[in-house]
């Protein structure tokens, strides 16, 4: 039986899980999958402003849903339980270096 890995949230995004997962259960897959989304998009910000990935980041947390997208912010944060406003408020919040 494996061990329970708690989500990893960039921490800069605060806390913004309910209640940081008090509950009985572990994190499910779904919800895993969704905290990675958003940790590699988080972690993408701090590269260099002119690469692809961080103009990609920017669109992901910043601009509306692209279908084609494999994932949205939205489902990202649906699925990690968080909520995707509280998540842009972070990401202008490290933007703007404050």
């Amino acid at each position: 039986m494996r061990a329970a890995v708690p989500l990893s949230i960039p921490e800069g995004l605060g806390l913004l899980l309910p209640a940081q997962w008090g509950r009985s259960r572990p994190p499910c897959g779904p919800s895993r999958l969704g905290a990675a989304v958003l940790r590699e998009a988080w972690d993408t910000l701090g590269l260099p402003q002119d690469s692809r990935p961080y103009r990609d980041a920017i669109r992901f947390f910043l601009w509306p849903a692209d279908p084609m997208a494999p994932m949205s912010l939205e489902l990202a944060c649906a699925l990690a339980g968080v909520e995707p406003d509280d998540v842009r408020r972070c990401v202008r919040r490290r933007l703007r270096g404050t």
